[in-house]
């Protein structure tokens, strides 16, 4: 199956199962990859008249026409959309053309019933014949399969500039960047899902009552999973420095109800606080040989000063951290001493690149703490040797004490 192809099914499902903005989105990823493809044009122009943008909607529909014109559902699609932009002349003008292509069923004759109800007599005598609507030489035989005609447009809450939301597993709704080049929102889009296995563990392991840190939290794809499990009893600290990232997670945690589950706080973490400049990778853009790169200065802070925020919850005991920090895992856990002392989570944490690895390792072994990695077939963490081979597609890896090691394997998440 081809990109194009797969793309389009996903786009399509995306809109039957109601979620038009990540189908518009796929819709476009299509356009991208082939500017004439018919059935993609066609369907982005219905979601587009379905939400006010009539004339970006009609361009889409009278291109879905022209490149394939023997689909009788484009032009009742076509001439319906005209309709409801109150052209009906134009409309009418279209089911003569789908006539004369070979359109004939009961469906076109009730439209253009209507079509022709909707035009004043006077005009009814005389229609205007506007060529530019459909070209006098596109030819078509009938479709006796036309697809369903569009709605009246509903009036729709025009979200944040530029973003828009996916929902993932668990009825999670992320919201994202409204550019389908950028990482996190292709992967949702393509997959309904982020790409680690590692969530899927996540999504067993967490219970309600239980108390996790996500540093480098991002969009919240795991903050939010794990404070929907949490239903309502237990707690989440994301920690995301950047302001956009921020920003979406912050209108992540209201449009998912979750204020009373899940705090965000606006630092990053590393060896020493202060401020840092971060490098924020843009979205990669067709033909460009490498990610848009940008620093932002950003506010810095240890585990350690973190116990000691206001915005800390008091008493609390972390059950889970995990560490997305752009490899500075080994700072964070220098600047943690206290924290480790008095908290012994399972600390999910990237794979570092073979120069600090050890260093990482000798680091959690200094925390009485074993390495482990995650087997997806089974489900199941399994212990890491210092000499096993990588997987080059594992971004992954766990190390926890051993109480919260013999606890895990009583749950069956870890052999």
């Amino acid at each position: 199956m081809s990109d194009t192809q797969r793309l389009l099914e996903q786009a399509i499902e995306h809109q039957r199962a109601g979620r038009g903005e990540a189908a518009e989105w796929l819709y476009r990823a299509v356009l991208a990859l082939d500017i004439e493809h018919a059935e993609a044009n066609h369907h982005l122009g219905i979601l587009e008249i379905e939400s006010g943008q009539i004339e970006p909607g009609l361009e889409h529909l009278q291109k879905a026409v022209e490149r394939a014109p023997e689909v009788g559902g484009y032009w009742l699609a076509l001439a319906e959309a005209l309709l409801l932009a109150k052209r009906p002349p134009d409309a009418l003008v279209v089911m003569d053309r789908a006539r004369k292509a070979g359109l004939d069923s009961q469906t076109a004759d009730a439209l253009r019933r209507r079509i022709e109800d909707a035009i004043a007599p006077e005009s009814r005598l005389d229609p205007p014949r506007r060529e530019a609507i459909i070209p006098a030489t596109a030819q078509a035989t009938a479709s006796p399969l036309p697809s369903p005609l569009i709605s009246p447009a509903i009036p729709a809450q025009e979200p944040p500039s530029g973003t828009f939301v996916v929902s993932i597993a668990g009825d999670v709704r992320v919201r994202v960047p409204a550019d389908i080049h950028c990482l996190t929102t292709y992967a949702l889009l393509e997959q309904e899902d982020w790409f680690e296995d590692e969530i899927s563990w996540v999504r067993q392991f967490v219970q309600p009552g239980m108390v996790a840190l996500d540093v480098g939290a991002n969009h919240g794809i795991y903050a939010l999973t794990m404070a929907k499990l949490m239903q309502g009893n237990g707690r989440v600290i994301a920690l995301e420095p950047t302001l956009t990232s921020a920003d979406l997670l912050a209108q992540g945690i209201i449009e998912n109800g979750l204020a009373d589950v899940l705090t965000l706080i606006r630092v990053g973490l590393s060896g020493q606080a202060g401020e840092a400049d971060i490098a924020i990778r843009g979205c990669r853009r067709p033909n460009s040989p490498q990610d848009d790169r940008r620093t932002e200065c950003v506010p810095m802070s240890t585990l350690d000063d973190l116990l000691g925020d206001a915005r800390w919850p008091t008493g609390v005991a972390v059950d889970f951290l995990r560490l997305n920090v752009g490899g500075q895992d080994l700072g964070v856990l220098q600047g943690g001493n206290d924290f480790f002392m008095k908290q012994t989570p399972l600390v999910m944490f990237r794979i570092p690149p073979n120069p600090i690895r050890s260093g990482l390792m000798d680091a959690f072994a200094g925390l009485n703490m074993e390495i482990y990695r995650l087997i997806p077939g089974l489900n199941a963490l399994v212990p890491f040797g210092s000499s096993h081979p990588l997987d080059e597609y594992r971004r992954n890896l766990f190390a926890c004490g051993a109480e919260r090691a013999n606890s895990l394997r009583q749950r069956g998440l870890m052999l």
